[in-house]
């Protein structure tokens, strides 16, 4: 068995703890494969860290210089991007993005966003797309407490229809379309989607 000492740990360690290195004489790399892997997982962490810190002044100098970029890339994202986490609830239900930054400044000045403590886009009728004529801005708080519908049109009449032949329990509906019971029995009623 060959042994070879370890340039970083300085600790005598059997020759197949190092990684193979045509460039060296002995074909071994200096640093054994733990030593590599730590301080590879450093300099990864410390990599992150610059990109991290670099992305956040952007942000914040994105802010200073046209505050309302933030909520245009945020809407556009929501309904452009795949991969962003709440595109289901807007490019996933149909929901277009037809707007310009542009249009996103219109917005922000006529509707005072900078008098706001955390401004927040908002679409007046919340299955209509992201348009000048269906958009303002308004508090962050304000938007939080409106409801999100989780079901469109078409969902709902067959809701009702289902539920009229009797076949299926207010329950299993709930099961199917992810909404809880009290939410189908108000659909059924006509509490909530009256205009349907």
């Amino acid at each position: 068995m060959k042994y070879k000492i370890c340039f970083t740990c300085k600790r005598k360690k059997l020759t197949n703890t190092f990684h193979k290195d045509n460039s060296k004489k002995d074909k071994l790399h200096y640093d054994c494969k733990n030593c590599r892997t730590q301080r590879s997982g450093e300099y990864y962490n410390n990599y992150l860290k610059k990109i991290l810190n670099k992305k956040k002044k952007q942000y914040i100098k994105n802010k200073a210089k046209k505050p309302w970029i933030n909520s245009y890339n945020g809407a556009k994202s929501r309904c452009n991007n795949k991969n962003n986490k709440d595109y289901k609830y807007y490019g996933g239900r149909g929901i277009k993005f037809i707007m310009t930054s542009e249009d996103f400044k219109f917005l922000w000045f006529r509707d005072k966003a900078c008098n706001m403590k955390k401004p927040s886009i908002d679409r007046k009728d919340n299955d209509g797309n992201y348009e000048l004529s269906n958009c303002k801005f308004i508090e962050l708080s304000e938007n939080s407490r409106k409801v999100r519908r989780k079901l469109i049109k078409t969902q709902v009449e067959i809701i009702r229809k289902l539920y009229a032949k009797g076949n299926i329990s207010q329950r299993q509906l709930g099961l199917r379309y992810n909404v809880s019971q009290a939410v189908i029995n108000d659909i059924i009623n006509k509490k909530s989607y009256r205009e349907i």
